[in-house]
Order: structure tokens, then C-alpha cells, then sequence
């Protein structure tokens, strides 16, 4: 769901942001297949799931009630409402993509230590010699 809702509002965003939702994309099929497998109560999977179904979302939705006519003024920090669109999608990107990092680790490391098993249990140099 939260690809198609990405899509359906990337038209309504600034160039830099539409540019960091497509990159945000790209991470997804592959966030989502590990998703799949990893235990609902897994404190990274549920950042990321909330961090799609939530915070992502409010965000963008949040930009778009904001009046195209103030979204070029700067703010205290000197930052527009364009720009800091940008920095809180770079964020989520950044964040989705630690997570899947971390989540692709836990199966690289479980599936080589079945590897060691199986080859120190059945290969030539077996445990019980």
C-alpha cells in the first residue's frame, strides 16, 4: 500500500522530493519481501512498518495542506517547506534502508552459520572424528 500511495502523490511534489520518493521505490520490493518473513514483533520491522504506514505518510500529507505559497518561505532555521520535505524524506529513506541493511544481515549471518554446521556435521571435516 505504501508504494501505490507514493505514487499517487509524487506528481504533487517539489522535483527534489519526487526524486527522493523514487529512490524510497527502489528500496521497497525488496524491504517488503524481507518483511514478510521477519516476526511481527521485531522491533525493526515494526520501525519500518511504522515508519511507512505513519510517519512517511504524514509527512507528505502534511506538505500538501501547506499553501504552494508558503511553502518557498523560510522558516526560523532559515529552511523552506520544500527543502524541509526533502530532509525528512532523506531521513526515511536513510532509515528504510538501515533497516532492511539489518534485517538482510540477521539472514546472511543465519544462513551461514547452517552452512558451517552442515559442512563441519557431513563434509570432510566432521566434528565426531
Amino acid at each position: 500500500r505504501f508504494d501505490s500511495y507514493l505514487y499517487r502523490q509524487r506528481a504533487a511534489l517539489p522535483p527534489p522530493a519526487r526524486n527522493e520518493i523514487d529512490a524510497i521505490s527502489q528500496i521497497l520490493p525488496s524491504l517488503k519481501q524481507t518483511l514478510e518473513r521477519v516476526p511481527d514483533l521485531d522491533p525493526d520491522a515494526q520501525d519500518a512498518r511504522r515508519l511507512m504506514s505513519k510517519h512517511l505518510p504524514g509527512l507528505i500529507d502534511r506538505y500538501v495542506n501547506v499553501p504552494p505559497a508558503y511553502r518557498g518561505q523560510k522558516d526560523g532555521e532559515d529552511v523552506t517547506v520544500d527543502e524541509r520535505l526533502v530532509e525528512g524524506l532523506v531521513a526515511g529513506r536513510a532509515a528504510l534502508n538501515e533497516v532492511s541493511e539489518k534485517l538482510a544481515r540477521t539472514d546472511v549471518a543465519a544462513f551461514e552459520t547452517q552452512g558451517r554446521f552442515i559442512k563441519s556435521r557431513y563434509g570432510e571435516e566432521r566434528i565426531d572424528q
